[in-house]
């Protein structure tokens, strides 16, 4: 552990544990943002320089959206509510966790429309069906989500986002 961290040492041990139960290694590729929307960890909210490097860390390990609300309120019994730029922070970390499942590489804000890249169009199909704004497929992994104005300011676009990726569930693709 002092060697690599404790990160990494559990890293590892699940790694060497997925392998002995004869188990398919666990893939995680993040999911790149570019929404134009930039959130920092305030010093007025939390001084010291290595706290704040540690949540960023934690903050970035996070996979799952329940990880993200245990960080929050870790947050707030340590350091008290979190302020707008912490929240923007933690919505943009969930945003990422709960586009990886559905096979989405990336988001990006380009004017009117939010560009998803994806693996597989079929299954991010649904995340379509309902909602604000009309996609358009260029090609099979790429989609063009027009929003209409009013949704393109950060608190907004980070809640539609939210709500799109929470609408449906994934279909699981077969192994």
């Amino acid at each position: 552990i002092a060697a690599v961290g404790y990160e990494m040492y559990c890293e590892l041990l699940e790694q060497a544990v997925r392998r002995l139960k004869n188990e398919p290694a666990a893939v995680y590729r993040p999911v790149n943002l570019d929404l134009g929307i930039s959130a920092t960890i305030p010093r007025s909210y939390i001084r010291a320089d290595r706290q704040r490097m540690e949540v960023y860390k934690r903050l970035t390990s996070c996979r799952a959206a329940e990880e993200i609300e245990v960080l929050r309120d870790d947050l707030r019994d340590a350091f008290g509510p979190p302020p707008e730029p912490v929240e923007t922070l933690l919505a943009l970390a969930e945003i990422r966790v709960l586009a990886g499942p559905w096979g989405i590489r990336s988001l990006v804000l380009d004017g009117p429309d939010v560009i998803f890249a994806v693996d597989d169009f079929q299954q991010v199909q649904p995340l379509f069906k309902d909602g604000p704004g009309s996609p358009r497929v260029p090609d099979p992994q790429t989609i063009h989500w027009r929003l209409p104005k009013r949704y393109l300011e950060p608190p907004t676009l980070l809640r539609a986002l939210r709500a799109q990726l929470v609408s449906a569930r994934p279909q699981t693709q077969p192994v």
